[in-house]
């Protein structure tokens, strides 16, 4: 599975280099796409806060919504 996650990932870095030249190429500023990407960086991770995913300990069970792995609950029901 991380296999392919990380192909997936690494394949992404030609396209994302030529959307990139592209967007320069056409606007002919590097300072304006880069300032464009971070603002994308700043907002994307801001409107998925507002949605369901930013608030999924809302929809775990008590237990795991206090923030310990499966192996902890695991071991306090074993009393280990």
């Amino acid at each position: 599975m991380l296999s392919i996650a990380s192909a997936l990932a690494w394949s992404a870095i030609p396209l994302g280099a030529m959307i990139g030249g592209l967007a320069i190429q056409q606007t002919g500023n590097v300072a304006l796409v880069y300032d464009a990407i971070g603002a994308l960086t700043i907002l994307i991770p801001l409107g998925f806060s507002f949605a369901a995913l930013g608030h999924a300990e809302r929809y775990l069970p008590p237990e795991q919504a206090s923030g310990t792995g499966a192996a902890d609950t695991q071991r306090a029901r074993r009393g280990t």
